[in-house]
């Protein structure tokens, strides 16, 4: 069986594209467990509302375009060039790291959430 290489994944939010070296997506569900008179002693569950959430790292490039805490809008994280995953997400937090002793590139990641519908694309 073939398996998909993420070498060419990446991340756009809107029109703008992001230097990344990875990124992450969450997609789960509140599920409700509880017992009831007729569920004879097990635990039932029934599954509730849909969250979106993840992050994204990357190099700082020379024009320092890296998102900004509050940026909303359509994401697109691609996993290669025929598979990904959309939906309007909000940055909630970016942290940027130095390394003044190595003097490697200096590295960002942004945290974001889901706003609304997210869905594998083609």
């Amino acid at each position: 069986m073939p398996y998909i290489s993420g070498s060419t994944g990446k991340v756009k939010i809107g029109a703008t594209e992001y230097p990344v070296t990875n990124w992450s997506l969450k997609l789960s569900s509140n599920v409700a467990s509880f017992a009831d008179s007729m569920s004879a002693g097990w635990k039932v569950s029934v599954s509730g509302t849909k969250e979106a959430s993840g992050e994204f790292s990357g190099k700082v490039p020379s024009s320092a375009a890296i998102p900004a805490p509050g940026q909303s809008g359509v994401f697109t994280l691609d996993l290669d060039d025929g598979h990904s995953y959309s939906g309007n997400g909000i940055i909630n937090e970016v942290s940027i790291e130095t390394n003044v002793d190595t003097g490697e590139a200096i590295g960002y990641k942004a945290s974001f959430i889901g706003d609304g519908t997210w869905s594998p694309g083609t």
